[in-house]
């Protein structure tokens, strides 16, 4: 009796699963993946330049998904689940899909921006479905990392970016950058003004 509804379970969900495309956008499949590693209990938080792209999708256009997950081996239910979508996994442990030139990364660990732990996070929901995603503020933070740390001028942009699409803490940001030993004025003087003229970045 278990194991018919097991099996009842899988059928459904498999019934119910979206199917990506080479037309999907990037903010669609990261909310069918998420959604679809929740629905096996587990819990995949969107980071980086992707969850940029959801926040400020004209300031920055990232071409991945890196996702913050920990796999318990690759015969998990999870790398089951990626099959089940039509992903392969490739060179560095990068997931590749059969029709979407979407990338997946997942990112073993806790989430860190800079030097700085992050312990909670965002939940979009659309429909059915949801996406766990850093906070704006966090986001911003991550963006910055990349622009002080590897001098990324369109980490800057897309930073500006979620700034003007969101409400945003802007205390928040400069904690961060104390925290870091960032130049706080300097940085927050960049990004108002880039949030004032905005430059699409790539």
């Amino acid at each position: 009796m278990c194991g018919a509804k097991a099996k009842t379970s899988s059928s459904n969900r498999q019934k119910t699963l979206k199917k990506i495309t080479k037309n999907s956008t990037l903010e669609e499949i990261a909310f069918i993946v998420c959604s679809e590693f929740s629905s096996i209990g587990k819990t995949i938080v969107l980071t980086g330049g992707s969850a940029a792209t959801v926040y400020a999708p004209e300031a920055y256009q990232s071409r991945d998904l890196d996702f913050m997950i920990r796999f318990a081996n690759t015969g998990s239910r999870s790398i089951e689940l990626l099959t089940s979508m039509g992903y392969k996994v490739g060179p560095s442990a990068t997931y590749f899909h059969n029709e979407s030139p979407i990338t997946l990364d997942f990112i073993a660990g806790e989430i860190m921006v800079g030097e700085t732990h992050i312990g909670s996070w965002n939940t979009l929901q659309k429909g059915a479905q949801l996406l766990h995603i850093l906070h704006p503020e966090d986001s911003v933070c991550d963006r910055l990392a990349s622009y002080l740390y590897w001098n990324d001028i369109s980490a800057l942009s897309a930073a500006a970016g979620i700034i003007r699409n969101n409400i945003v803490d802007l205390k928040k940001i400069k904690n961060w950058l104390e925290t870091e030993g960032a130049p706080v004025d300097q940085t927050m003087k960049r990004l108002e003004s880039l949030t004032q003229n905005p430059r699409k970045s790539t």
